[in-house]
């Protein structure tokens, strides 16, 4: 487990409410249990709350996005695999697409 890759969630066991330090790893994500005093994976997140941990904690540096919409089309940990991407989704008929640093993009979208 790497701590600069950890993130929070909220209420992630059935009838507790509360805040919860959470990682991706091995394909799963883990939870802190304070009952049992360690991680588990043996909670109740949501699938999205499962999303966010994964795209929170895994790295990723760089999205595919439509150009007109602003929709991500998916993440990715290197550039040359969003380009990868990018060529694959890429269709002159429809909405276009680029490749986007994670800091673009929130820049882009808090102005």
């Amino acid at each position: 487990m790497n701590n600069d890759k950890m993130t929070n969630v909220r209420n992630a066991f059935a009838g507790e409410r509360g805040t919860y330090p959470a990682y991706y790893e091995d394909g799963q994500v883990k939870v802190y249990d304070s009952v049992a005093g360690h991680f588990t994976t043996c909670h109740s997140l949501t699938d999205n709350q499962i999303a966010r941990v994964k795209r929170l904690t895994m790295g990723y540096t760089h999205m595919v996005v439509r150009k007109i919409t602003g929709i991500v089309v998916s993440r990715h940990t290197s550039f040359e695999a969003a380009v990868r991407k990018a060529r694959r989704w890429e269709r002159p008929e429809e909405d276009p697409v680029e490749v986007r640093t994670y800091s673009e993009w929130y820049y882009r979208e808090m102005k």
